[in-house]
């Protein structure tokens, strides 16, 4: 079994696809009004971008996960007082305390307040999946081995090629193409969310 070609820088590069958003975003959103404060966000992906131009294919995988998550979570905890401005709602526990939000529930919330298509509904399904099958290479080649030994059926969902463990360029690229488009989705509606208040009032 060997490491394919994700040792190698892969052959296109990710920084034209954040580029591309960067004007994007300008257009959108000139003078820097963008409708959240994304902090969280933006590094993650920046290092997501750093990640695969490097080769660095496995690291790049798991920064797409992270920065969607990322994104997901900072639009569903940040929520209009005034027009341009934005409080802490992030979602509590029965103890009135901050509680932890994981990938499958930012995902939902990300489907239900966006105007993603179905692409990108599958999308944020493959890019959790991407991420969590790298961050847990050892254990899940562990399971291929033991399910290979002993002639078992694989998981449903699983790898098609179970020797497959590291990630291919293309995927990740898709991975990546589709985490910025998903990070468009939900900067349009939080500012379709932002720009229904007006100063001092309720939304209509």
């Amino acid at each position: 079994m060997t490491m394919p070609e994700n040792q190698v820088p892969p052959r296109e590069t990710a920084s034209s696809i954040w580029k591309e958003f960067a004007l994007w975003e300008g257009r959108e959103f000139p003078n820097n009004d963008t409708p959240l404060p994304i902090d969280p966000a933006y590094p993650l992906f920046g290092q997501t971008v750093q990640a695969f131009d490097s080769g660095s294919l496995d690291l790049a995988a798991m920064g797409c996960r992270a920065a969607v998550e990322a994104i997901g979570y900072t639009f569903m905890s940040r929520r209009p007082t005034r027009l341009y401005e934005w409080q802490n709602s992030a979602p509590k526990g029965a103890d009135g305390r901050p509680r932890r939000v994981d990938f499958p529930e930012v995902a939902e919330f990300i489907k239900n307040n966006t105007a993603l298509d179905s692409d990108l509904i599958d999308a944020l399904d493959r890019i959790k999946f991407a991420g969590d099958a790298t961050a847990h290479v050892a254990s899940r080649l562990e399971e291929e081995v033991e399910t290979i030994l002993n002639n078992r059926r694989r998981r449903p969902g699983g790898p098609t090629d179970p020797l497959q463990l590291w990630m291919r360029p293309d995927d990740v690229r898709k991975n990546l193409v589709d985490a910025v488009e998903i990070l468009k989705a939900v900067l349009l509606a939080a500012r379709q969310e932002r720009d229904r208040w007006q100063p001092g009032t309720k939304p209509v």
